[in-house]
């Protein structure tokens, strides 16, 4: 029961670290323009839209698909 205590506590403390909101969109080395476009085609995720772009911060799960579909993008322009 001790262990399974332990392995509950550490999937909570998991959980609270990818759903903290750390890192700021305007550092992720996105345009505003492109932000705006992306936002408009519906390719973000839900919690990402913000009209204040500069003020809002992203969990590491919005953080993972903004930086997976920068690189497809890039991708496909190649």
């Amino acid at each position: 029961m001790k262990n399974e205590s332990n392995i509950s506590e550490q999937v909570r403390q998991t959980l609270v670290i990818i759903r903290e909101q750390r890192f700021k969109i305007k550092d992720l080395g996105v345009s505003s323009t492109v932000f705006s476009n992306w936002k408009h085609q519906g390719l973000l995720m839900e919690g990402m839209i913000s009209e204040d772009r500069k003020g809002k911060k992203l969990n590491l799960t919005e953080w993972v698909w903004f930086k997976w579909l920068t690189i497809k993008l890039m991708f496909q322009f190649l």
